[in-house]
């Protein structure tokens, strides 16, 4: 959801471009929003808005930094689409499992370290594809037989493998620190963090570029090289790249929930309402425009203008700036397990 080439929003009325239609409507962007990023004033939102449902694990990956964007984008623009970064956020809305960040090491992180590390994590990821296999295969045959003392890691391993059979991606588990989060839990990965997302739903909010670089566990094109030679290799545990939310609403809220989960970058925040039913919450303005999607139960939302739009289950809905939103007349799901979540807004 939003203005990337890729895959552009349409206006629902007329079928319009949604970035036409902002080019042609600045003051719903906003002029914060358009002297910030030079884009903007193109019909371009800063952000891109996703729902993952992820069944069978996706790539092994990171995003690249603004001047390496740049360079692949010149040498490869078929493969690396944008110039842009691509720092990401992901907000867990049922049990998600990810790999996320390089586990930390048993010695001091020195400079000395990080090239070790990158050593070691090249070689692992440029294996010859035959020993790979015959290396994968050990391993799969001896969890088969007996329980290692790493549940999380065992049942990873042997699930990697019935998703992408002797890939090199199955072994990065051993490298990479294995998250689960809760509901309402975010992790946020800045660029040059290698990460992959095992299972699980969640929203997912990046900036606004589709550049991946991908070196395991996926059908599509690999860039090892451009992968190794663009990766922090910062270690420690996988909790460091945890987002903890802020009470976001001013007002009291009658047993309403608002929490903001803002990742240290410009162009994206997340805003997450609980919104009981039969209660209403009001909403401080924010200067942009933004996207909310209802993930559970139906309502209205209604602006400064007063009037009122009703809203449910998958409804997309575009704020403009500056907005005064209110929720009101919150009903829980008619059927299935209620998540918590009831208005996801960027």
């Amino acid at each position: 959801m939003g203005t990337h080439s890729s895959s552009p929003s349409v206006v629902k009325d007329s079928g319009d471009l949604l970035s036409d239609h902002l080019r042609e409507h600045q003051d719903l962007i906003g002029s914060q929003i358009i002297d910030k990023f030079e884009d903007a004033k193109n019909g371009n939102l800063p952000f891109l808005f996703k729902v993952l449902s992820i069944a069978k694990a996706l790539s092994i990956q990171s995003h690249p930094d603004k001047e390496t964007a740049k360079q692949l984008h010149a040498i490869s623009p078929k493969i690396y689409k944008d110039p842009n970064h691509k720092p990401e956020m992901a907000l867990a809305l049922t049990d998600f499992e990810a790999l996320c960040g390089f586990r930390p090491l048993e010695t001091q992180d020195t400079p000395k370290e990080k090239v070790a590390l990158k050593n070691l994590f090249a070689a692992v990821m440029t294996t010859p594809t035959e020993k790979v296999h015959s290396a994968v295969e050990a391993i799969v045959q001896r969890y088969q037989r007996e329980q290692i003392p790493d549940e999380k890691l065992h049942s990873l391993i042997l699930r990697l493998h019935s998703q992408f059979p002797h890939d090199i991606g199955i072994l990065c588990p051993y490298l990479l620190n294995i998250l689960h989060l809760k509901p309402g839990e975010a992790i946020f990965l800045g660029a040059g963090e290698p990460h992959a997302y095992i299972s699980g739903e969640a929203i997912e909010c990046m900036a606004n570029s589709d550049n991946v670089i991908r070196a395991g566990l996926t059908p599509k094109l690999r860039d090892v090289p451009n992968l190794v030679l663009g990766l922090t290799y910062e270690t420690g545990e996988g909790t460091r790249h945890h987002v903890s939310p802020d009470a976001f609403s001013t007002e009291e809220q009658e047993g309403a929930q608002s929490l903001l989960y803002d990742p240290p970058i410009e162009e994206f925040s997340v805003l997450r309402l609980d919104i009981p039913k039969g209660t209403s919450a009001a909403q401080r303005a924010v200067a942009g425009p933004s996207l909310a999607i209802v993930t559970a139960g139906e309502g209205t939302l209604a602006g400064d203008d007063e009037r009122g739009l009703r809203v449910g289950l998958c409804s997309l809905v575009r704020i403009p700036t500056p907005s005064f939103i209110v929720p009101r007349q919150a009903t829980e799901p008619t059927k299935g397990p209620p998540p918590t979540e009831a208005l996801y807004t960027t």
